[in-house]
């Protein structure tokens, strides 16, 4: 039983050097790789951070799969008006298609996720109201 201890314990102790040299490896990767890429003067990299953190924090609602999961709809359109002012400003017209498409599937699933049962809410309070039923 001590010799499978005393294994684990190096398992787990090789595990920690593995994590710290990981850890190392992704400062050196940002500190010279990425850090130098970051132009946030320029107002289009701004936007495509902003488009980046809104669409990532819209798929981790859709994850979450909370209550207000659906509020993901409205962040991917956020997003995605982000990545069309960056690929318009880029020139890229393959992309700037692309998320015009994106738009048009993120203003659909608003309305089927967020407009439609808010709707079908107020229209049934509004019933509840006059005693008539639906």
């Amino acid at each position: 039983m001590a010799d499978f201890l005393n294994m684990l314990a190096l398992y787990a102790e090789l595990a920690w050097l593995e994590l710290q040299l990981a850890a190392i490896h992704i400062r050196l990767l940002w500190a010279y790789d990425i850090a130098p890429q970051l132009q946030l003067r320029d107002p289009l990299a701004l936007v495509e951070m902003a488009s980046m953190l809104l669409a990532l924090s819209g798929s981790l609602l859709w994850a979450l799969k909370g209550p207000r999961a659906a509020w993901g709809w409205i962040l991917f359109t956020l997003a995605n008006i982000g990545w069309i002012a960056f690929a318009y400003g880029n020139r890229h017209p393959y992309m700037l298609l692309q998320y015009i498409g994106f738009t048009v599937t993120s203003v659909i699933g608003t309305w089927n996720y967020l407009v439609v049962p808010a709707l079908d809410e107020m229209f049934d309070a509004l019933d509840r109201i006059d005693g008539v039923p639906r």
